[in-house]
């Protein structure tokens, strides 16, 4: 029994390390063998596969120990790791040789322990056995990948060859392609070029031929531009004159409302006051034909009532002190009264102060309020200011008649410019039938300049006819040398067949050499310089006397054909260049004539465009002479027209002052003032007249000169245009500020417009509390009448009340005031900054029209 297992473990130590060693041997040096058998091996992966799906559970877990997984499969065997034996495999060759050592030592005791290293070393052997399954495979998939690319190595070459020469042929046909292509191109650009010559070269002829048209047109616009010029002056100071007429025209006509509305006030008010000075003397007689009945009353009492008397004299002496007291208070508050009356009036005077004749109304109350008494006396003073006044408004309308007069002479004189606009037009028309007479002479040199075109022409098709011929040679030489090269190739590839037959069969060229040289002597004169020396090795075999004369007669024709193909490589390289050079040349000459002739279109649609626009501007300058003259023709009329309406209202308005009859001192200052005002103007008018005529004289003089000046006026003209085009940018610039300004303006005027809205609300409310004083004044004065004690009391609650009512209201009016005066004032600082502004670019525009 025991010789039976030792013999067993014999033999399975020395199955493992064969199988280790076969294994180890197969994957190293004989990889490339596993893949003749391929169908042999999966048949026995597949059995044993099926036999090591039966393992027993113990061994599992000695497996698990050793590092086997629960498939009897190793983790990761590497084919170059299996050069070192692994742990497991140690471990059961240890266990192996334990047996032994037992077995031989007869050891009974431990039959159990070899039992199960018995089951052990059976597991190990299952995971030998897949282990060795797992490298069959693999050895399996690497001998298809390397037939795989055996079979790519054998197929790339040839197929890369034939994609090459494909390229190489595709290449050589765009490059033929190209050729011809380009040399259609240049032809067609050498015609161009001809075409581009023949029209600069006329229109630089008719660009000559127009300048001097060109220099009169300009010379007659700048003339009428003159004359625009001065027209919109003489414009301006005629608008300038009808604005100033209309603002002292409706000046007068709102002091003249003014003057009529304080008129009819002031009467009402003195019959008011004459009403209530009725009414208070009626009362005071009322009051004294009653104390006259109370003294009859206290006479006929009885001396008992002695006593009583004495008591109420008491009485009415302590009502008397009361009643001073009263009176006293009431001057008081009267002085307070007219304190606030003062304010209000100083605060109307500052609310209206833009208007002149609001202010007069306001003095003419404070001297109306101060003065009730005198009215009576001063009724023979009105006539004398009747006549001061009728002779102010007489005084009036002869400056009115005189500022008629100097627009009638403003008339006649635009009547004498229209006349010189006229003149001026006949002149234009003259120098335009010259200028129409000088283009008919152009057109006939026109005509002469396309007959030698029609010349030039014939000779650029001749040499285009020779180009073309050239280019056809050039082809023709082009395809000699490809045949030549073709030839040369068969030959070298012939060459190349027998230096290959002869190397490896050198023993037959004796026999087959009197048999192919006929057929070798025209593709061995071909023969190139380059060739394989291996060739003249070979025939060493040969005898002496049957090849010597043959070879030498060879290797002189290939030394002659070499040196003939050298030469004609070097005559076409030397061709070559000289082709590439002429074509360099034609292109930059063709690019060079592109730009010129690109250069000269661009220059004649400018001149065209030029010619164009002098046209349009001298129709459009006609047109607008044409409406100019008509606009002016109706704004005469419309002066004329209003003139007289004028003079209608001013004879009608006289006739309403001679009716109405003022009743003001204050009139003689006003009449003073405006003689004032009045002599200024006359003298302002007379130096205005004076400054006229010398500027007259001045512009009779500047014209002369200007006349002189023409000629070097032209040279700046260049000069002129660039400037005016950066004007243009900085007025467009400018526009769009100006806009800007205008509306906040606007907004500023809408502003203003709300603010004095809320001023005549004011000035209502504080007409209305004038009157509420009035009226409490009335009160006061009533109460001071009547003798009881009660009522005055009563009363003075009363006015207190009033009166504290009054000052908040007046306070609130005064805070109101004030504010809306700062925002007027803020209002007026704004506007005058933008209107400055607006002033400082309006000169700086007049300077640039100027210029």
């Amino acid at each position: 029994m025991f010789s039976c297992i030792r013999s067993l473990s014999l033999s399975l130590s020395l199955s493992l390390c064969l199988t280790l060693n076969h294994i180890l041997f197969f994957c190293t040096i004989h990889p490339s063998l596993a893949a003749h058998e391929p169908f042999t091996v999966k048949k026995t992966v597949f059995r044993r596969k099926m036999s090591a799906s039966v393992v027993r559970k113990d061994s599992l877990k000695i497996l698990a120990n050793l590092g086997v997984t629960s498939d009897n499969r190793v983790p990761a065997l590497n084919i170059q790791d299996l050069t070192k034996s692994p742990a497991w495999v140690a471990s059961a060759v240890h266990q192996l040789k334990e047996i032994d050592f037992h077995l031989q030592n007869k050891e009974i005791d431990q039959h159990k322990k070899i039992s199960d290293n018995i089951n052990n070393v059976i597991s190990c052997l299952q995971t030998l056995d897949n282990c060795r399954l797992q490298l069959h495979e693999e050895l399996e998939k690497e001998a298809i990948t390397t037939f795989s690319l055996f079979h790519t190595i054998k197929t790339l070459p040839s197929s890369i060859k034939g994609e090459i020469n494909a390229a190489v042929e595709a290449a050589h046909s765009q490059n033929e392609m190209d050729i011809a292509s380009k040399a259609a191109v240049l032809s067609e650009l050498e015609d161009k070029i001809c075409t581009l010559r023949d029209e600069q070269l006329r229109l630089e002829k008719d660009n000559n031929s127009l300048l001097p048209q060109r220099n009169l047109i300009r010379k007659q616009h700048d003339g009428l531009v003159i004359n625009l010029n001065k027209l919109l002056e003489e414009k301006s100071r005629i608008q300038i004159d009808v604005n100033e007429t209309r603002e002292k025209i409706r000046q007068h006509n709102q002091e003249i409302v003014e003057t009529e509305m304080t008129i009819q006030e002031l009467k009402a008010k003195l019959d008011d006051e004459h009403d209530q000075a009725n009414r208070k003397i009626q009362n005071y007689k009322c009051d004294i034909e009653k104390i006259k009945q109370k003294k009859e009353q206290w006479d006929k009492k009885n001396l008992h009532v002695s006593q009583q008397l004495s008591e109420v004299n008491v009485e009415l002496t302590e009502s008397k002190l009361a009643l001073q007291e009263l009176q006293n208070n009431e001057k008081i508050q009267e002085k307070a009264l007219l304190d606030l009356k003062k304010q209000n009036q100083h605060l109307i005077l500052q609310i209206q102060a833009e208007r002149t004749a609001q202010e007069h109304l306001t003095n003419t109350k404070k001297k109306l309020t101060e003065k009730l008494g005198k009215i009576t006396k001063k009724n023979a003073g009105i006539l004398s200011e009747k006549q001061k006044i009728l002779d102010d408004i007489k005084l009036r309308v002869d400056y009115e008649t005189k500022q008629s007069k100097e627009l009638q002479q403003h008339e006649e004189d635009l009547q004498r410019v229209i006349v010189e606009c006229t003149d001026a037009e006949k002149k234009a028309k003259k120098e335009v039938e010259e200028s129409e007479t000088k283009l008919h002479s152009k057109q006939l040199e026109l005509s002469e300049h396309t007959e030698k075109l029609a010349s030039f022409d014939s000779e650029n098709t001749r040499n285009k006819d020779a180009i073309r011929k050239m280019i056809e040679n050039h082809g023709l030489l082009i395809a000699q040398f490809n045949r030549e090269i073709e030839k040369r190739k068969s030959a070298l590839k012939e060459e190349k067949q027998l230096s290959f037959f002869f190397y490896f069969f050198p023993s037959l060229l004796p026999s087959l050499l009197p048999s192919l040289l006929p057929s070798l002597l025209p593709s061995l004169s071909l023969l190139s310089p380059f060739s394989p020396p291996f060739f003249l090795p070979s025939l060493s075999h040969l005898s002496p006397f049957s090849t010597s004369s043959l070879l030498s007669e060879a290797q002189h024709d290939r030394d002659s054909l070499t040196q003939k193909m050298r030469t004609t490589e070097e005559q076409k390289v030397k061709y070559a260049s000289k082709m590439k050079q002429k074509i360099s040349e034609l292109k930059e000459q063709f690019t060079k004539n592109s730009i010129a002739g690109k250069e000269l279109q661009k220059d004649v649609q400018e001149k065209n465009e030029a010619l164009q626009k002098l046209d349009e501007e001298t129709k459009s300058v006609e047109e607008t002479m044409k409406k100019m003259a008509e606009e002016k023709e109706q704004l005469i009329k419309q002066t004329k027209d209003r003139i007289a309406v004028l003079e209608e209202t001013i004879k009608e308005r006289t006739k309403i002052l001679e009716d109405k009859m003022p009743s003001f001192e204050e009139v003689e200052k006003k009449y003073q003032q405006q003689c004032k005002i009045y002599q200024e103007r006359k003298d302002a008018f007379s130096t205005q007249r004076r400054n006229e005529i010398n500027l007259k004289q001045n512009l009779h003089q500047t014209q002369k000169n200007l006349d002189e000046m023409k000629m070097m006026q032209e040279k700046e003209q260049q000069q002129i245009k660039n400037t005016q085009n950066e004007y243009l940018s900085i007025l467009n610039s400018n526009s769009e500020e100006s806009k800007l300004l205008e509306e906040d303006i606007y907004v500023q005027s809408c502003k203003l417009k709300s603010i004095i809205e809320e001023n005549h609300t004011l000035k209502n409310g504080i007409d209305g509390l004038e009157k509420g004083i009035v009226d409490t004044d009335q009160c006061i004065e009533e109460g001071k009448l009547t003798n009881s004690f009660k009522e005055t009391t009563l009363k003075e609650e009363t006015l207190n009340c009033q009166d504290t009512e009054m000052m908040h209201q007046l306070s609130g009016v005064l805070n109101i005031l004030n504010h809306n005066s700062k925002q007027v004032n803020s209002v007026a600082e704004q506007l005058f900054k933008q209107l400055e502004g607006l002033g400082i670019y309006l000169d700086q525009v007049c300077n640039k029209r100027s210029q």
